[in-house]
């Protein structure tokens, strides 16, 4: 299945030897093999048919990407100096480490069951985790602002958000009842 994205790890990108190997344009034609890489009928080659046994000429990936032929063999040069892609027979080019370009998610996603949307109930619980973390760290930072609070003055700082909460739970329950 192709893959819809991919990533690219921005510390390694900006400082990263890719940097300086190699210029503005052959980066972009760079993204542009590796798109084509994970989009094809073969993951990580660049290829015409499902087998990965057929590639493309550089001077179709040249007409394919808009750029100069010069630009597609310099970059290809540059990439198989640094070993990141090997050249099969039949023009098929295989980007090693092609896993290092794609999401956890899109790595499981053949084997994964689809995620069931959350239920009412799943959604208040999450909100009230999230208050009751935010009253923790409310409670703890003013304690350090004012270390002799009373435990009667803590709760009243934390009320308004207890009561949102209960708000957001009836009014969750109101049209769970209209359902």
């Amino acid at each position: 299945m192709p893959r819809r994205w991919f990533k690219v790890w921005i510390e390694e990108w900006e400082t990263g030897s890719i940097r300086v190997d190699m210029d503005s344009a052959e980066r972009g034609f760079w993204l542009d093999m590796i798109s084509k890489s994970l989009k094809g009928r073969v993951e990580g080659k660049i290829c015409r048919d499902s087998k990965g046994e057929v590639g493309y000429s550089n001077e179709e990936l040249a007409q394919d990407a808009r750029v100069p032929l010069s630009l597609v063999e310099s970059t290809i040069a540059k990439r198989l100096k640094d070993n990141s892609i090997i050249i099969h027979p039949n023009n098929v080019i295989e980007i090693i480490n092609i896993w290092k370009f794609q999401s956890k998610l899109e790595k499981e996603e053949n084997g994964r069951k689809p995620r069931k949307p959350k239920t009412n109930l799943e959604k208040i619980t999450n909100k009230a985790y999230y208050v009751a973390k935010t009253l923790r760290e409310a409670i703890e930072r003013a304690k350090e602002v004012d270390p002799d609070m009373t435990e009667q003055q803590l709760n009243e700082l934390c009320r308004p958000d207890i009561k949102d909460l209960r708000k957001i739970v009836q009014d969750n329950e109101r049209k769970k009842d209209v359902n």
